[in-house]
């Protein structure tokens, strides 16, 4: 990797070559494929331990949660910051001496905050599964991808922050709420050998 930038020419920032997808991001993924593959057994033997276990259903749990509010901590966090004191230029030794600080901050709010909402995390028993018709699930995914188009081509203004907001209501709505709707095709000894949810 360290060769394909230094060559290549590619941005040393992962985030910078995400969009569009560069080599040196493809090889990161199999590098990563690669190092989980090779630690399977030892993260299976971790995983059977109830501390471990007990960890991950902790994250788990919040994950959704620290993924879409972690951004609104950190500018929320900078926010407050920037009422007291400037914030160091990045790099320098008074920004990495505040990192610290910073983090344990932001991890704190994301926690407070998915204290709130991780009951919309938890899984709810399926009484009776019912699922939308196939063109439901066609034209909600086309919807979807549209608009998640449309803002990864031409930036986010507020008119594709419209757009995005419309679509994915409509998109989540026809799934969850459309009255044409199939059950699928699970044999009886599957649905009795599922776990119940936890509480």
């Amino acid at each position: 990797m360290g060769l394909l930038v230094i060559l290549g020419e590619y941005s040393a920032s992962m985030h910078t070559n995400q969009w569009p997808p560069t080599l040196p991001l493809a090889a990161l993924a199999v590098i990563q494929a690669a190092l989980l593959t090779l630690l399977h057994r030892p993260l299976t033997a971790i995983m059977e331990t109830r501390p471990a276990q007990a960890i991950v259903f902790f994250l788990g749990s919040r994950l959704m949660s620290v993924y879409l509010w972690h951004v609104p901590a950190i500018v929320l966090l900078t926010g407050v910051q920037l009422l007291w004191w400037p914030m160091p230029d990045p790099g320098t030794g008074a920004w990495w001496l505040s990192r610290p600080i910073f983090v344990v901050a932001v991890l704190l709010v994301v926690w407070a905050i998915s204290t709130v909402t991780k009951r919309w995390e938890s899984p709810q028993p399926i009484l009776s599964p019912r699922w939308p018709s196939d063109a439901v699930t066609v034209i909600a995914v086309a919807l979807f991808v549209f608009q998640s188009l449309a803002i990864s081509s031409y930036g986010l203004d507020l008119p594709l922050a419209v757009l995005g907001l419309v679509c994915t209501a409509i998109a989540v709505v026809r799934t969850g709420g459309s009255s044409n709707v199939r059950a699928p095709d699970v044999p009886s000894s599957t649905a009795e050998a599922m776990p119940p949810s936890p509480r």
